[in-house]
């Protein structure tokens, strides 16, 4: 499953971003179980640079970050 959260006043065409997602793990593949989770936020820098702070200990902040987690994303 993929998620999109955007916390930006942006408008974001999330279209382009599933169907590259199907491509990579097609829906009726059997290898493609999708046991996971994909979560994309689109967020101003100031928040990047909290989360950069928080998880990689770099006060900047960042275009990409990308965290593994076992958790479902909160607030």
């Amino acid at each position: 499953m993929i998620e999109f959260r955007n916390l930006t006043k942006k408008r974001i065409n999330t279209a382009e971003f599933k169907e590259l997602y199907n491509k990579i793990f097609p829906p009726k593949h059997p290898e493609s179980s999708r046991k996971f989770e994909l979560s994309v936020v689109f967020a101003q820098p100031h928040f990047m640079r909290r989360l950069n702070k928080q998880y990689r200990n770099k006060n900047k902040t960042a275009n990409v970050l990308s965290l593994v987690t076992q958790e479902k994303w909160k607030n």
